[in-house]
């Protein structure tokens, strides 16, 4: 049975602004009503729920079966036992909305990729299954959660 699901790894923007339309119509792209009006959300509005099932795992070998390092924003322990180089890229890997409960092939590919591209880079997979794997909808929804447990952890890295 085929299995597909939908992932985000890269923003592409163009080497120059895109032109406005002269009606300031919406475009089948722009974001929903009330998005950028909306306050942005702190770490802290975030429940500890969902925010448990957002995991970062920093991968070290290239084989798919191996299972990481997770990492935890304030726990610094991690770091230094998993090798988190602090002056090297790191990369995080986001993967989207599945319905198998399992993380895509697609994705194992590309951490040997990148791994293999950038020898001293840290890769870090973004995993949040337990919120992508649910009604379509539903977890358009929780991406905002994910947004928010990536921000932190953004910030607790800097």
């Amino acid at each position: 049975m085929p299995v597909s699901g939908v992932g985000l790894v890269l923003l592409i923007s163009p080497p120059h602004p895109l032109p406005r339309r002269r009606d300031h119509t919406r475009t089948p792209w722009a974001l929903p009503p009330g998005w950028r009006e909306s306050e942005p959300h702190k770490s802290g509005d975030v429940p500890a729920v969902a925010r448990d099932t957002v995991r970062f795992n920093l991968r070290s070998s290239k084989d798919p079966d191996h299972e990481g390092c997770y990492l935890s924003p304030g726990h610094s322990q991690p770091l230094d036992d998993c090798g988190f180089n602090m002056t090297a890229r790191t990369f995080f890997i986001i993967h989207g909305w599945t319905m198998s409960g399992l993380l895509e092939g697609w994705l194992h590919k590309l951490v040997a990729a990148l791994q293999t591209r950038e020898k001293d880079a840290n890769v870090v997979v973004v995993d949040w299954l337990p919120l992508a794997h649910q009604l379509y909808t539903d977890a358009v929804n929780n991406t905002r959660v994910v947004g928010q447990s990536v921000a932190r952890m953004l910030d607790w890295l800097q």
